[in-house]
């Protein structure tokens, strides 16, 4: 039996992927971080229907509560581990540089060297599509630095290190920016909203989550960083159009160009000592300027 670890179990990702890998690695005990939240939403936790209403007393579940930035938490989780999955993070595009680093860069980092230190084989990486383009955002810098760093560990072969980068995700229990977006777009009476140019990729929750399953066997992946897409490029001006017309809604009475939202997101980030509420330039980045492209390499060296 081998033993993989997988940080942020009760996040987005993490607690759909559980009850999957469960199912896919029937020899493996899965260790799952959590740090306050549930592991799973009643949904996701029958799993076969021999697990009633949550998967914590499955035999081969062990569950750990802990804080990644606490050096001896990360070893007592990595030890005798064989793989870590490292999903834990903040996902979250308009956090400042200070937050993305403490909760990103710095807990990775810290987990990584429990890892070495307990000598885990191997390490995935979740990270974003968003580390690409390091210079839209905090967040995306803090991201390919994320990766760098880890990458660093895998070139001194300390651990065999892989990074996936998911494009956005959507599905069951989704957050973030993709439901605050929806959320908009639901309002009955919309007066202004962005005309955005920029396309986006997309990956379905359960598609993420299988392809993160399918990289655990498959060492060709091993030092680099993959992308993770649905292979379609998807204009947002057309999917923010769609999404009014299938709830039988009008579109906004105003369309904004992008030089109108970037000056807006400009002096809220200039009131947000007062307000407490600030927009990223990634968010106009990802509306006004990316020309996204699908990549299939993933799938070429895997054939999923």
């Amino acid at each position: 039996m081998t033993t993989i670890v997988v940080t942020g179990a009760g996040g987005f990702i993490g607690s759909a992927l559980i009850p999957l890998l469960l199912e896919a690695l029937p020899a493996d005990i899965i260790r799952a971080q959590i740090r306050h939240t549930p592991l799973v939403q009643p949904e996701l936790a029958d799993l076969q229907g021999t697990i009633p209403g949550t998967l914590t007393s499955h035999p081969r579940l062990e569950l750990l509560q802990g804080d990644l930035s606490d050096a001896a938490f990360c070893e007592l989780l990595c030890q005798g581990a064989d793989h870590v999955i490292h999903l834990a993070g903040y996902a979250h595009t308009a956090a400042n540089r200070n937050t993305q680093l403490t909760l990103n860069l710095v807990m990775t980092e810290t987990l990584a060297r429990a890892a070495v230190a307990m000598g885990v084989a191997a390490f995935t990486c979740i990270s974003s599509i968003k580390a690409k383009h390091p210079d839209q955002s905090p967040y995306a810098e803090i991201k390919q630095r994320q990766e760098a760093l880890l990458f660093q560990y895998h070139e001194q072969d300390k651990i065999s290190v892989t990074c996936l980068r998911p494009a956005l995700v959507y599905g069951p229990g989704m957050k973030g920016n993709l439901k605050s977006l929806l959320n908009l777009l639901s309002r009955p009476f919309l007066p202004v909203f962005p005309a955005p140019v920029a396309t986006i990729g997309l990956i379905s929750l359960n598609d993420c989550c299988r392809a993160i399953i399918v990289s655990l066997t498959c060492p060709a992946l091993a030092g680099q960083s993959w992308q993770l897409d649905e292979g379609i490029a998807y204009p947002l001006r057309e999917l923010f159009s769609r999404a009014r017309t299938i709830q039988g809604l009008a579109g906004p009475v105003l369309p904004l160009p992008g030089w109108c939202v970037k000056a807006g997101i400009r002096m809220l980030g200039a009131l947000a000592p007062l307000t407490g509420k600030a927009i990223g330039m990634g968010s106009y980045h990802s509306l006004y300027s990316e020309n996204w492209q699908a990549d299939p390499a993933f799938g070429e060296v895997t054939g999923w």
